[in-house]
């Protein structure tokens, strides 16, 4: 705390300590770091100082970025060096996927050198946003975001450097209509921590509502059926042609979800698939698809030769496909912001998907019946083939 009172006597010697400068702050308790903004009206810019009880690389990463989501925000994205220098990178990013220092729109801010520092104390980074507030916005609730990582730094000084996903992440509402005359800053009522969800019906929720829709009708629902269809159905009806038509219907459901998923991404700027749910999604699709042309190819190859070894192949990857979607789901969930769903929703999808895999093992209690309905069925036509031969031989003896 004694860099925080440093810096505001700074501020106030340098002047700034008039009727139009205003300050708040944020302390997030669980990471132990302090926000401090002190909003100078007349020269239009923000001083910054965000100071956490940890030093050296034990700090991680530390980002403050402007507004209520990572797309479209200018960030702060600071860490400790391995020769203990503080790094302060301006970032940004179109959307959930790391922000980087290309593509940056918004004023470039001044960094503090003299305050930025790592120490037995703590640490400390400090940094002069020009342009943020914007004038004429409602100054008593500014919103910006957090985010931490605390156990993987950056072993360099290089501000572009990859910086991996965050621990935790929040969101801090500052209130910068208070007067500020030099001291200490105490939060007001209005600075949080707590998650906002912003759930708007807009395009980008519309298009994540139904991807999200079709990918659990697909994957929780007739995914399912068709296996039951065949795991249940061999020794009971015609399970074929209805395996056939759920699952065809299924993979058409995966790659419309999938090409939303597409179009999700490119509304926020994205030209790739950075998060491991975009990734195994479309893994999982392109598995999907190759899955019911191995059904198909496998049950043409069993008319054909008799060969079976296709077949446990695509009861293997079916099997993969079923345990690996609810997982995705879950990923999926956890990034749909500001919406911020009920984690409900993700649990309920995986013990959904729990309780009919154990209904796929009682299924397996079938295996032996089947097994024994197949070899009567390979003797019946072994017979038949023996007759028909024998009808052919004794046409032969006739004729000759």
């Amino acid at each position: 705390m004694r860099l925080l009172r440093s810096a505001a006597a700074l501020a106030v010697a340098a002047g700034v300590a008039h009727a139009s400068v205003f300050a708040d702050s944020f302390t997030q308790s669980q990471y132990g770091f302090t926000l401090q903004a002190i909003y100078d009206s007349d020269a239009g810019h923000t001083n910054f100082t965000l100071h956490t009880l940890n030093s050296g690389q034990a700090v991680g990463w530390m980002g403050i970025g402007t507004g209520e989501q990572m797309a479209g925000s200018n960030m702060m994205v600071g860490w400790v060096n391995t020769d203990n220098t503080v790094v302060i990178s301006q970032r940004t990013t179109a959307g959930e996927i790391m922000p980087t220092t290309k593509n940056i729109k918004a004023q470039r801010f001044t960094v503090d050198k003299t305050l930025s520092k790592t120490q037995s104390s703590g640490t400390t980074f400090a940094w002069s946003q020009p342009g943020f507030p914007e004038a004429g916005g409602n100054m008593q609730m500014v919103n910006m975001i957090w985010a931490v990582n605390p156990s993987d730094a950056p072993a360099t000084a290089d501000t572009s450097a990859t910086i991996y996903k965050h621990a935790s992440r929040g969101f801090i509402t500052l209130d910068l209509t208070k007067p500020y005359t030099g001291g200490a800053i105490t939060a007001s009522d209005a600075s949080s921590g707590a998650p906002k969800a912003s759930r708007t019906m807009s395009m980008r929720n519309s298009i994540i509502i139904a991807h999200m829709v079709l990918s659990i009708v697909a994957w929780l629902i007739l995914m399912p059926a068709g296996i039951f269809i065949a795991r249940f159905g061999r020794t009971a009806f015609t399970w074929l042609p209805k395996h056939r038509i759920v699952q065809t219907v299924s993979i058409a459901f995966i790659l419309i979800a999938m090409g939303l998923g597409f179009a999700i991404v490119k509304s926020e700027g994205g030209v790739d698939f950075s998060q491991r749910h975009h990734k195994l999604g479309f893994v999982l699709a392109m598995l999907a698809v190759f899955q019911g042309l191995l059904g198909q190819f496998g049950h043409m190859l069993w008319n054909a030769k008799r060969i079976r070894v296709q077949n446990y192949l695509h009861i293997i990857i079916g099997i993969v496909l079923f345990g690996l979607a609810p997982w995705n789901m879950a990923l999926g969930f956890d990034l749909w912001v500001p919406w911020y769903p009920s984690v409900a929703g993700k649990y309920v999808c995986i013990a959904w998907a729990a309780l009919l895999g154990v209904v796929y093992i009682c299924g397996l209690a079938l295996l032996p019946r089947e097994f024994k309905t197949d070899r009567k069925a390979q003797e019946l036509r072994a017979a038949i083939r023996i007759d028909s031969n024998d009808d052919v031989g004794g046409q032969h003896d006739r004729k000759a």
